[in-house]
């Protein structure tokens, strides 16, 4: 049964006819036996691929004891342990406090209250081709494809989109500025990655003006660059990470990470029903537990591997860090066929804008998996 019958036209798939039902490590399978590797990780969220046989007796021993309570009102151990964890991963020097939400757009929604309350400022700059969620704050900060707004406008007052790695342009900017939302390395964008100078003139533009600077890491976090956040490549301490995707090991979480002192809001001023849900939070305890230097060190060497395949490649270019990295093909319509060729191969990728192909897959997949990945997509190319 065809699932336009039930759901909104904004449904779209990538490989239609193909219907999930199974998966395990890098693999799926769908109900006609084909079987794909899964250079999607669900979007980033996959971080260690479907059903780690740790997440699952991490999620199945914590239902049978308390599946759901609002821990925004009622404490709760897995929280507790999650968000112990994730201090661990964040910079020393300072102290820091988080509040969970269920997802990247509503990890940014928070962002944006934030820092409007904390710095008593109402307008926010943000970066051509960035991506930060479909929620309405979220889709006014980003511009990465056209239809991401059309029919939606106007957007919310006060946002100002600037060139991506141009630091030039930032420092033109000053009054009744709240924060500088930025992707370490845009998603959707195509995997540009943000230049050590650019985070560094966001961070000295943030520090005179008295805006916050807020990182988005809901896809480029939790390892995915080949450190645990993407801002550490540039060696610039941010205001706010925002968090969400592979944080919750498949099931939906997000976080939104700041310095003590900026986290000033007053009790009942912000919530979320779902966030730190407990079950998705004890997934999230093993996936932080298990990214450790050692396997970040695998990350770097599997990029290494895969880097280097994709870009003997003729006639595109590779963008990107760690296991995010994108194809440029040069042309959206033959990136669309490429995509299609790679489905029929057993390869399941992403698209970027604005004609990259993208890869995302597990951070602990296979050398053999990712030496398939490189083949099919160099004979889809060609």
């Amino acid at each position: 049964m065809s699932r336009l019958k039930y759901f909104s036209p904004h449904y779209r798939s990538y490989y239609p006819g193909t219907r999930l039902e199974w998966g395990c490590d890098s693999l799926v399978r769908d109900t006609h036996d084909n079987t794909y590797i899964d250079a999607t990780s669900g979007w980033g969220v996959l971080a260690l691929g479907h059903n780690f046989p740790k997440i699952q007796e991490a999620a199945t021993d914590q239902i049978e004891n308390l599946t759901h309570t609002c821990g925004c009102n009622f404490d709760h151990r897995p929280q507790n342990v999650l968000a112990k964890e994730i201090m661990k991963k964040m910079p020393k020097g300072h102290d820091w406090e988080l509040f969970f939400t269920n997802s990247g757009a509503e990890s940014v929604e928070g962002a944006m209250k934030l820092t409007r309350y904390h710095t008593k400022k109402s307008c926010f700059i943000a970066f051509q081709g960035g991506f930060h969620g479909r929620t309405f704050g979220a889709m006014s900060l980003g511009s990465a494809f056209p239809r991401l707004r059309e029919g939606f406008e106007p957007i919310l007052f006060g946002v100002e989109i600037l060139p991506y790695n141009n630091q030039d342009e930032i420092l033109k900017r000053w009054p009744n500025i709240a924060a500088v939302f930025v992707e370490p390395v845009q998603g959707v964008g195509g995997c540009k990655v943000a230049s050590k100078e650019f985070m560094k003139a966001i961070r000295n533009f943030c520090d005179r003006s008295g805006a916050l600077m807020v990182v988005d890491e809901i896809q480029c976090g939790i390892g995915r660059t080949g450190k645990f956040w993407a801002f550490e490549h540039s060696a610039v301490v941010p205001d706010i990470v925002c968090s969400a995707k592979a944080l919750g090991g498949g099931f939906p979480l997000g976080a939104v990470i700041a310095k003590k002192e900026i986290m000033t809001w007053p009790p009942g001023s912000h919530g979320s029903t779902f966030g730190g849900h407990p079950v998705a939070c004890m997934a999230g305890v093993v996936v932080l537990k298990t990214i450790n230097k050692i396997f970040l060190e695998k990350v770097k060497a599997k990029s290494c591997l895969l880097r280097k395949g994709l870009e003997n490649i003729p006639n595109c270019k590779v963008n990107g860090l760690g296991l995010m990295l994108a194809v440029d093909v040069f042309d959206s319509s033959r990136r669309d066929e490429v995509m299609r060729e790679c489905g029929e191969n057993g390869l399941l990728v992403l698209p970027a804008e604005p004609s990259a192909i993208r890869l995302l897959p597990p951070l602990n997949c296979k050398n053999k998996v990712l030496k398939e990945i490189i083949s099919i997509l160099r004979s889809a190319i060609n």
